[in-house]
């Protein structure tokens, strides 16, 4: 399903047609239609808040109708003009709809006029520049030099990568080292851009790195799912530039090499041991190159960028972005499924389903369908379970309610050699859960037999060294058979009815005997 409202998102912030339709990943002439049916249509923007991207679809999509001619601009007059010191592209589009509107005819949208001019200035092989607008991008990028932080310990150097990000208007630049160039780095040096400059730009610039963009494609680019929910929870469009086209990204580029002679180059000879020991040094060089005048123009990047772009940013949203592991996984016959080593439930009825697990540093959000279905807290240690009661069947909760103590209290209440058995068998294990099953086992043979030949059987197990379930249950087993061979043999036993000792069915606690 097209996501209509998201269309329509991008498009009040300014994003045109064609940047909408690499952020989204759908097809321009989809985008296109939308809006002329949306134009034809009885909606009236904005839209009404309940209405989903079904009932857009519903109202909108009906039979389709042929397009319409467009007219064709007069580029090479719209070159003459671009000479002109103050005229942009976006005004000479807009004397172009009005000539348009005067004569009748259909007029491109301001996308396919600057991308129709493009082709027009390549195929007379001229260069045309690109205006900057405040707030419009951000650009960012990793420095292609590194820096080296010494070990305390071996003395040997740590590689540290820099990030930059630039504000394409004013150039006001953020640094920040990191230790690697993964995921989690690019993210953080993302929000903790955003955060510096206290807002958001309309589109994000990075190069074509496999940390942002995993299909690596003009029109058609796959992101990192990591990276796409930074721009949904800020507000903003992820546009990659093209390979191998620096003029894609200019003052990211060019701020790249001044952090290397101006940081780089500058903190070579110094000593740090640690990363914010660096990182408070590259933000002294930061704080200088932003304030530093400019050579052909007044003022500075700082100057620039609070006088004009700081009020042109969108604001930042109230909660700072986290950034998530995803995992796809099956749910496995007992409930649970498997993260980072540790298992965390799910509802009983998603048995075998597939589910996306998303991973913070302090929770485990588990979602079926784009639907979330438990959240837990985040296991510390290797083999944890962590297990909500309600996701299991009625007949398994009591399940849930099983711990070390509870085996050793009702272990007690039969006798000290049970308890002995029973503390043994949890010591035994590395995690208290993995003796669970064993302890059940022992304790239910008091349900067989009785507490009495238990407690019994788990002296003689003691004396034996062998205090296993297996061990416990043949000593049980061969006395039982060897009274009843006696019994049979005695004409003195009676044939009444065998009494059960008292505590006989009471195997397992009950929650008021684990609060005790």
């Amino acid at each position: 399903m097209t996501k209509f409202k998201e269309i329509l998102r991008l498009q009040q912030q300014g994003l045109s047609q064609r940047q909408i339709a690499v952020s989204l990943r759908i097809s321009r002439n989809t985008i296109k239609e939308f809006f002329r049916r949306l134009e034809s249509s009885d909606l009236s923007l904005p839209l009404n808040e309940h209405l989903s991207d079904q009932d857009i679809w519903n109202t909108l999509y009906g039979t389709k109708s042929e397009g319409p001619e467009y007219q064709r601009p007069d580029y090479n007059w719209v070159t003459k003009e671009m000479r002109h010191k103050g005229v942009t592209l976006l005004s000479l589009w807009g004397s172009y709809r009005l000539r348009c509107k005067e004569m009748d005819v259909h007029a491109y949208g301001y996308t396919q006029f600057c991308k129709r001019y493009s082709d027009y200035v390549k195929s007379k092989n001229t260069t045309m520049s690109i205006p900057r607008n405040p707030g419009e991008n951000t650009e960012v990028d990793w420095a292609g030099s590194t820096l080296f932080l010494q070990d305390p310990i071996t003395g040997d150097a740590v590689p540290v990568y820099l990030f930059v990000a630039a504000l394409s208007y004013s150039g006001y630049s953020y640094f920040e080292g990191f230790l690697n160039m993964k995921s989690p780095a690019w993210i953080s040096g993302n929000v903790n851009s955003v955060e510096y400059f206290g807002g958001t730009t309309a589109i994000f610039t990075p190069d074509n790195l496999k940390t942002g963009v995993v299909k690596v494609d003009w029109y058609d680019p796959e992101l990192h799912q990591s990276y796409l929910e930074f721009a949904e929870h800020y507000g903003t469009a992820i546009l990659p530039a093209r390979v191998r086209k620096p003029k894609d990204k200019p003052n990211v580029e060019n701020n790249v090499k001044i952090a290397t002679s101006w940081i780089i180059a500058e903190l070579r000879h110094r000593t740090f041991f640690t990363l914010d020991e660096m990182n408070t040094a590259i933000w002294e060089r930061m704080e200088y190159f932003n304030t530093r005048p400019f050579q052909k123009k007044d003022g500075s990047r700082e100057s620039l960028f609070i006088a004009v772009e700081k009020q042109q940013l969108s604001p930042l949203p109230p909660i700072r972005f986290e950034y998530t592991e995803r995992k796809e996984a099956t749910v496995a016959p007992d409930y649970h499924v498997s993260y980072d080593y540790c298992l965390y439930s799910v509802p009983y009825k998603l048995l075998r389903k597939k589910v996306t697990v998303r991973a913070t540093v302090l929770r485990v959000l588990i979602y079926y369908n784009g639907q979330l279905v438990a959240e837990h807290q985040r296991g510390l240690h290797k083999g944890q379970r962590m297990t909500n009661p309600e996701h299991l069947p009625e007949k398994y909760q009591q399940y849930a309610s099983w711990s070390g103590s509870s085996f050793r209290y009702r272990a007690k209440t039969i006798g000290m050699n049970t308890f002995s058995v029973i503390d043994s068998a949890l010591k035994a294990s590395e995690f208290e859960v993995q003796s669970f099953r064993t302890c059940v086992g022992i304790l239910n043979l008091a349900r067989k037999y009785s507490p009495d030949l238990l407690e019994q059987a788990c002296a003689l197990a003691l004396e034996d060294r062998r205090p296993s379930y297996r061990h416990i249950k043949n000593i049980l087993a061969s006395a039982i058979l060897e009274d009843a061979q006696e019994m049979s043999s005695s004409p003195e036993v009676s044939s009444g009815s065998f009494a059960r000792p008292k505590g006989f069915y009471a195997v397992l606690p009950s929650s008021k005997e684990v609060q005790q």
